[in-house]
């Protein structure tokens, strides 16, 4: 069973009210926050990869997107 996790990611993010609101919570925190501390090079580096997490799902429900809207136009 191959698991399509884009998808999946767009049924939690998306689909769901409730997931909109934690995704929009998690941007504001990690995505839309500044990433650089002033002297502190291990700091910044984790907010990196904090930011990327959220780069990351906000990327997969763009591919999921635009598959969605491809299937649509196809049937």
């Amino acid at each position: 069973m191959v698991i399509d996790i884009k998808k999946l990611m767009w049924e939690v993010f998306q689909n769901n009210p409730a997931g909109q609101k934690v995704l929009e919570h998690l941007s504001s925190r990690f995505y839309d926050s500044p990433i650089y501390t002033r002297g502190d090079a291990y700091d910044t580096t984790y907010k990196i990869g904090q930011r990327d997490v959220i780069a990351y799902i906000i990327n997969s429900l763009a591919t999921a997107q635009l598959n969605t809207t491809e299937e649509t136009e196809n049937e």
